[in-house]
């Protein structure tokens, strides 16, 4: 039966194109919570290789920490909106997406650290946590989960829907690969990423669907 139901699903790698299309027709949105913060981030990369000074790196880690950590809660809110053909304003997307910051970072820590842990000990489990926990914060703010129950449900329907979530991790490594090229193959694969954002959105609500089917 999981079989049958995994058919429907639309192949990872093609998801691309209507993330491209979500994100093109939200392109402000998506400019200052996503693009925005990635080139503060590389500016700060830049400032601390031609200053490896402590205090320019402390600055840089601690300033690149805080604006993460306040447009987490919007952008995850951005990408299940969007994912579902809504229109999100960016003052919406702040007040709505602030009401799970709390059990949105706890689950985003949490599974951060089970993932971190599983790589040390070994590649494989760290692969198996992040297939586990990967759509875990769309679980706390789409069906309002606390932490451990968004991830145990994430952790069971992506076990029954494996190979759908691995390729979307395999996606994202592929594009993460093409940035070990220098330069330009650095910015497009930081273009790409950001252009298949909203796919682990998309691959979310397919879950879902299948799940209760």
């Amino acid at each position: 039966m999981s079989k049958r139901k995994e058919t429907k699903f639309t192949p990872s790698l093609e998801l691309l194109k209507p993330s491209i299309n979500i994100i093109r027709d939200n392109l402000l949105i998506y400019f200052v919570l996503a693009v925005l913060p990635s080139l503060i981030f590389g500016f700060q990369v830049a400032r601390v290789g031609s200053n490896p000074d402590f205090s320019v790196v402390f600055s840089g880690v601690f300033f690149g920490s805080i604006i993460s950590l306040l447009l987490y809660p919007p952008l995850t809110y951005t990408y299940l909106q969007t994912a579902k053909n809504k229109r999100v304003e960016l003052s919406d997307a702040f007040r709505e997406s602030y009401k799970y910051f709390w059990p949105l970072i706890g689950t985003a820590l949490l599974s951060g650290l089970i993932i971190i842990i599983g790589f040390i000990l070994f590649i494989i489990p760290g692969v198996i946590m992040l297939r586990r926990y990967l759509l875990a914060p769309f679980y706390v703010m789409d069906r309002k989960m606390g932490v451990t129950e968004a991830m145990e449900t994430s952790a069971k329907e992506s076990k029954e829907f494996s190979s759908s979530v691995y390729g979307i991790i395999g996606v994202n490594v592929f594009f993460g690969l093409i940035g070990v090229i220098p330069i330009i193959g650095q910015i497009i694969g930081a273009i790409l990423q950001i252009l298949y954002s909203v796919a682990p959105a998309l691959r979310y609500f397919e879950i879902k669907a299948a799940s209760k089917s």
